[in-house]
């Protein structure tokens, strides 16, 4: 069989490019009001074409302007050359061709139009039973017209079994508009009810099927979904299922030519870049379009495999709870959808919607690279995607030259193909930011896995690559895959006509699990190690063939008590990844019971927490806040990193969780950091690049966040990136010392001199927060010895160092200014959570403060001063805390003069004492009259200000009560406090006559 034919399914989904009306999409107001992963809200249909219906109202004039600006048919350029370069290739028939549908949207004043909606609303019938679409038709041929209400006919009671019944009762029109080409296949105006197609293709199916998506779209009509992950995936999955269906369509097969269907290929694509808001971003870069509508009609249609009922039975209920929010709302979404489909593949469908990438509908800006990578018999399509994604979900053109390596299925060779190892991605020409590459291999020793590394800008992506082992025909393997982490043991599958004890060579299994063309499937299949022990997937399967990927690792069983201790709360991570998928079950906590958090560093503006099931899955290096009601003793059988291997966990922008891959302690100057494809530095080295902060926090339930020296296994850690693309926290293999080349580990640099804070709320302390001095510092950031602290989690107490930075607040840990400042001022912010409980500063140790510096705590807010080397400490009051203050330290070496208390002398008479004294500047004294043992006998003064000179003060002879006191000695002290903060003391002795 040529080699064209063998690439014609897996390629022809590029065909879809023509479809690059992916539109810049400037006119678009919507954008999301949250930004959590998986989790996001949005104000409106942010992949919609907008006809603003002011001062133009509806005219076709207005029609034609918003779909020729908001079409981007700029973009029609990439796509329609990326399509030539294939048909040169004979990769697909001259005369290939795809469209797609668009929904469109009315608004006024900046507010959707929505009749439709407010009507239903009047009279309650949103999603009745009883409501049926009729169907007009204008501008068409006879034949065409015949066609269509032929082809309707036969669908559309299809459609109502599959999708349930429409939203509203209402009438559309299907017009054939000669403005929409044949590129963009057509669309739904929601608000007036149109579908707009142009003339048919005379490619039947697939122009019936770009039609049954346009009609699903009138299902929804005015609630569609207000992402494209979910009306666009729903839509497509959901017309696939359509079409399939006896009567229907019964040349339609969704893989040939198939320029949407990916499910085939499913888990060799699904990578974290095919999320964002919309399908269609603003920008200048349109090639991510194709992938992502593609991978969502996939992922949906495993639901619908799952269940084919799940579209039917999630609208009934979507319509039934339908508010003006949930149509841009995730969590209401993803809500509805776990309670009609508890479980897909295996999995807690919540778990399962939390590893399916496109339906991400969350920004995450920064530059990526996204490689579309098929497998085929003896090669691997590399099609390479580069661009910017920003703050608002817009994608821009990046260029540049990806470095490939084929490594074999050991790892010990190098493999040449001979297309070669360099992807050129241009900045200009036909197919901006998008580079291409067909690497084949012939002669390597037979079927293998092969990793594909892929180097680009720093950038660096591994992708498995199963050789010589998929089939295309009837008759060839049409399920297939490869191991990770194992190269040998044995596959069953459940399923289809099953397969029993096949055995993986290579890290590589293939065979038939229908005698037939494959379709629609659930397996259930299971890997055995040569130890004997088992990983098992359920995967759900369509058309065509199925490439699956399995963890192979010897797995290891470990039992570890997590402690409640007072909180029930720890920061905690796994030395192996669980072969259990669920949380709950590898802690054996209910899922109702179980608080599982973890932080995202590329949520907008600086990160925020994600919550269990909304979290990344439990897997080795990464780090969990965890809280329990009791101690927890798990027994976790999961892969551990092998100790021969160097790990590398990945870590982004900002502050990540982290844990340990070892299962002994790891110290931390041992670690190392990895910039994109430089050679790993040790952290020392890295803080000096600024790579990363320094400092490896930990967490106790007393103590709060602390630096620590080592990485124990089950705890959890927090590192905080400074590379704008990201880094990797590097573990060398164990035993392992430093590389040639390379200095031993060395600590950190130490400041001149550090004023430590300590803070404490009843039972709960914190890190000590400092201020400090070095030669060798600048007065910016200095990573060396600057710190933040990691996001607060739970109940804290906590002392903080602010700046204002560029306009926003940054908060440190610590501050290290340069050392040759005569008056530096320091910003404290002190935070309880504990009500009703007072908060206690102390700073115990200034030894290494030099002595002509004179640190000063000023409260803010009441204006107190105090000389911190007088006074051991500072109380807010319990009627003040579980809030925030806002404190000062100034340290000055100015030349003020240095207040003294002089010529002090207390004369006895009958009568009375006489004590005098001279002060060296204005101060506040106390004086007070003391026995021999210390104890206060009487207040003469208290806090009374002076100005310098002398002063005087008299004591009566009698005690606080007015009893006159007995003959004998007496202590006389003077307390003068300056407003510069220092104080100093006097005492002189004397003898009271009878």
């Amino acid at each position: 069989m040529p080699m064209a034919k063998r690439l014609l399914f897996t390629i022809k989904c590029l065909v879809a490019l023509t479809l690059a009306t992916c539109a810049a999409q400037a006119a678009n107001p919507f954008r999301n009001l949250t930004n959590e992963p998986f989790a996001t809200r949005c104000n409106g249909p942010q992949g919609a074409i907008v006809i603003p219906q002011d001062a133009v109202g509806t005219s076709q004039q207005a029609r034609v302007s918003a779909l020729q600006t908001q079409g981007a048919q700029s973009h029609v350029a990439h796509a329609a050359a990326t399509l030539r370069r294939l048909q040169r290739a004979g990769v697909v028939g001259a005369g290939t061709w795809a469209g797609s549908s668009r929904l469109a949207v009315h608004t006024q004043g900046g507010r959707l139009v929505l009749p439709d909606l407010v009507r239903s609303m009047a009279v309650g019938d949103l999603g009745d039973e009883g409501n049926q679409i009729t169907f007009q038709y204008e501008n068409w041929t006879a034949p065409e017209q015949t066609l269509l209400e032929t082809y309707i006919a036969n669908a559309y009671p299809k459609a109502r079994l599959i999708y349930g019944p429409p939203a509203f009762n209402i009438t559309v029109k299907v017009i054939r508009d000669d403005t929409v080409t044949d590129l963009q296949g057509g669309f739904y105006d929601a608000t007036a009810n149109e579908i707009r197609m142009p003339s048919l293709s005379g490619n039947v199916p697939e122009d019936t099927f770009i039609f049954m998506m346009l009609v699903l779209r009138a299902f929804h009509d005015d609630v569609a979904f207000f992402y494209d992950a979910w009306e666009e995936g729903f839509v497509g999955a959901a017309a696939t299922a359509i079409q399939v269906q006896p009567g229907v369509s019964g040349d339609f097969d969704p893989k040939d030519p198939g320029p949407f269907y990916a499910l085939s290929v499913y888990e060799a694509v699904n990578h974290p870049e095919l999320g964002n808001p919309t399908f269609y971003p603003a920008g200048d870069f349109g090639g991510m379009l194709v992938w992502r509508v593609a991978m969502a009609r996939a992922a949906w249609l495993k639901a619908w495999i799952e269940d084919g009922s799940f579209f039917a039975n999630f609208n009934r209920q979507y319509y039934a709870q339908f508010t003006s929010e949930l149509p841009g709302d995730v969590l209401g979404l993803r809500s509805v959808a776990s309670a009609v489909l508890p479980s897909v593949e295996g999995l807690p469908f919540q778990e399962w919607y939390q590893r399916q990438y496109v339906l991400d509908t969350s920004v995450r800006s920064g530059i990526k690279e996204y490689t579309w990578d098929i497998p085929l018999e003896s090669a691997v399509v590399l099609i390479v995607e580069h661009y910017l994604t920003d703050g608002s979900g817009d994608e821009f053109i990046r260029g540049g030259q990806a470095r490939t390596i084929y490594w074999s299925y050991d790892f010990a060779v190098n493999l040449y193909a001979e297309e070669g190892n360099l992807i050129d991605i241009p900045t200009t020409g036909d197919t901006p930011g998008e580079g291409f590459l067909i690497p084949t291999f012939f002669n390597i020793g037979g079927p293998q896995r092969v990793m594909v590394q892929l180097d680009l800008n720093g950038l660096r992506s591994f992708y498995p690559y199963p050789y010589g082992i998929r089939g295309f025909e009837v008759g060839e393997n049409n399920l297939y895959g490869g191991i990770i982490g194992e190269t040998t043991g044995t596959i069953d599958v459940e399923g289809g006509d099953g397969i029993s004890g096949l055995n993986v060579g290579r890290a590589v299994w293939g065979d038939e699990i229908t005698s037939f063309e494959l379709s629609p499937l659930q397996l259930k299949i299971t890997f055995t190690n040569p130890d004997g022990q088992t990983m098992v997937r359920q995967v759900n399967v369509g058309w065509d063939s199925y490439c699956v990927f399995l963890d192979g690792s010897s797995q290891t069983t470990l039992t570890h008590t997590f402690a409640k201790g007072t909180t029930g709360l720890q920061l905690i991570s796994l030395p192996l990844t669980p072969a259990l998928g669920s949380a709950p079950d590898v802690f054996g906590i209910a899922a109702t019971d179980l608080l599982l958090a973890r932080w995202d560093p590329a949520a907008p503006p600086d990160g925020k927490y994600e919550i269990w099931p909304n979290c990344d899955p439990l897997a080795t290096g990464r780090g969990f806040w965890l809280r329990t009601f009791e101690d927890v003793t798990a027994s976790i059988t999961g892969v551990k990193a092998a100790e021969e291997q160097r790990i590398s966990v990945p870590i982004e922008l900002g502050w990540n969780m982290v844990g340990s891959p070892r299962l002994s302690n790891v110290p931390v100057p041992q670690l190392k950091v990895q910039v994109g494809t430089d050679t790993p530095v040790l952290l020392a080295d890295a803080v000096d690049k600024h790579w990363v902060q320094a400092g490896i926090f930990g967490y106790g339930q007393s103590t709060g966040y602390l630096t620590l020296d080592e990485l124990v296994p089950f705890d959890g850690y927090w590192i905080r990136c400074l590379v704008p693309a990201g880094a990797w926290l590097v573990f060398e293999p164990v035993g392992s010392t430093a590389s040639a080349g390379q200095s031993a580990p060395q600590s950190l640099p130490k400041p001149d001199w550090v004023l430590p804070v300590h803070v404490q709320a009843g039972s709960l302390y914190s890190h000590a927060a400092y201020i400090g001095a070095a030669g060798d510092a600048t007065d910016g950031f200095d990573p060396a010895y600057d710190m933040q602290a990691p996001p607060a989690f739970g109940p804290a107490v906590t002392a903080r160092f602010v700046r204002e930075e560029a306009g926003s607040k940054q908060v440190w840990l610590s501050d290290v200014r340069a050392a040759n400042a005569r008056r530096q001022t320091w910003d404290l912010e002190v935070t309880s959570t504990v009500a009703d409980t007072p908060v206690r500063l102390t700073w115990p140790d200034l030894t290494s403060v030099p002595g002509e510096l004179k640190p000063i705590l000023l409260d803010r807010e009441t204006g107190k001063r105090l000389y911190m080397r007088t006074s051991p400490g500072y109380t807010i009051p319990a009627s003040d805390s579980g809030a925030t203050r806002q404190l000062r330290i100034v340290m000055a070496a100015d030349s003020a003069a240095t207040l003294t208390v002089s010529s002090m002398a207390a004369r006895p008479d009958r009568s009375g004492v006489s004590l005098s004294y001279t002060l060296s500047q204005t101060a506040s004294v106390t004086a007070r009259v003391l026995n021999i043992a210390g104890r206060p006998i009487r207040v003469l003064a208290s806090g009374v200000v002076q100005p310098a000179g002398s002063g005087t003060q008299v004591w009566n002879l009698s005690d606080q009560r007015g009893t006159r006191v007995p003959s004998g000695l007496y202590l006389f002290e003077i307390e003068a406090r300056s407003d510069d903060g220092q104080v100093v003391r006097a005492v002189r002795s004397a003898r009271v006559p009878r």
